[in-house]
């Protein structure tokens, strides 16, 4: 069997950071091998919205082993030198473990503070190869679209390559990750929609010779385990309305559903009107998602769902630990979910 891998991820709003340090213990202590943190500077819903990459390198000093990424940042707050600067001195105070992962943004966190958000797609493909290059080589030139370097230099390196995830949602983001991307970090796949997505990232792949081997298929996800199927469902339920950010996979998954209509601008802001209109979409949204999108129910029915996803070419498992009690679901998968897919 192909490897499979485990990781956690803490989305925004975040818990406390104290919460934040234990469950990184606990979830490197259960054979989890990677920590994700969203990388926002607001969220629609109200809540604790540290930055990313401060709580990142805290944890790097509280764990030994695990790989440390966000799932994602965007090109538009952090010049791309700025931002291998960052990578390359967490990388280091880490010993070697650091990711990136980048994705086009999200109007939320650029609109209200006059921060470009002109072509994402663009601006996130060369401020890639910026930061690759800056971490890469002694001396950059580069004159593209968004960014103009002359002579330009780090004084700090990565201990190693610093593997690049692209959380890409749409065919033509799928099809740059197959192209350039060293990992595949989408939202809201079932493993129905996560096998026939992965052929556009492999298509990508194609035109430049690389083949699925090369690109670690990954799927940020919560999970919920309980004896009592309701408890688990009820754990998860509540994030329903983050499947209102996707409407396009909400309707691919769900084709016969009449839903709403549905305006982005609902994603720019924090304000009253977009939660209500996030809310209106997600009450249309059936309650079967809340099992198709995740890994929830009693111990048995999540190793079964995770069973279809890697028969749909899922490899790196990014669940949010929804519980209900997520001590002992870190224990569930520490001493029985991970050993049985590391056999």
């Amino acid at each position: 069997m192909t490897e499979v891998k485990f990781g956690i991820m803490f989305p925004t709003p975040t818990q406390p950071l104290d919460e934040v340090f234990k469950h990184s213990r606990l979830a490197e202590k259960n054979g989890f091998e990677s920590i994700w943190i969203a990388d926002h500077l607001i969220m629609v819903r109200p809540g604790f919205v540290p930055d990313a990459w401060s709580v990142l390198s805290a944890i790097s000093m509280i764990t030994k082993d695990m790989m440390l990424g966000t799932c994602v940042s965007d090109p538009h707050r952090k010049h791309p030198a700025v931002f291998a600067q960052i990578l390359a001195t967490i990388d280091r105070i880490s010993d070697g473990r650091v990711a990136l992962g980048m994705g086009p943004g999200e109007s939320m966190n650029v609109e209200a503070f006059g921060i470009d958000f002109h072509r994402p797609v663009s601006k996130m493909t060369e401020s890639i190869e910026v930061i690759r290059r800056l971490l890469r080589e002694k001396k950059v030139n580069h004159k593209g679209d968004f960014f103009e370097l002359k002579d330009a230099f780090l004084q700090v390196k990565p201990v190693g390559d610093v593997p690049v995830y692209i959380g890409s949602n749409s065919p033509k983001t799928r099809r740059l990750t197959g192209r350039i991307g060293d990992g595949w970090m989408p939202f809201l796949e079932t493993p129905d929609t996560y096998v026939e997505h992965l052929k556009d990232v492999e298509e990508g792949g194609k035109e430049v010779g690389r083949s699925l081997d090369e690109i670690d298929t990954s799927l940020l996800l919560s999970t919920a385990i309980s004896e009592d199927k309701k408890e688990a469902f009820d754990s998860v339920n509540p994030y329903r309305v983050n499947y209102a950010t996707m409407p396009g996979k909400v309707k691919k998954a769900y084709p016969d559903v009449d839903f709403p209509e549905f305006s982005h601008d609902l994603l720019s802001s924090s304000n009253a009107g977009s939660l209500t209109g996030l809310a209106r979409f997600a009450a249309s949204i059936p309650k079967d998602a809340v099992y198709d999108f995740n890994v929830v129910g009693t111990e048995e029915e999540c190793m079964k769902q995770i069973e279809r996803y890697i028969r749909s070419g899922l490899r790196h498992f990014v669940i949010i630990n929804r519980g209900p009690d997520p001590v002992k679901t870190f224990e569930i998968y520490g001493k029985k979910i991970i050993p049985y897919f590391k056999e």
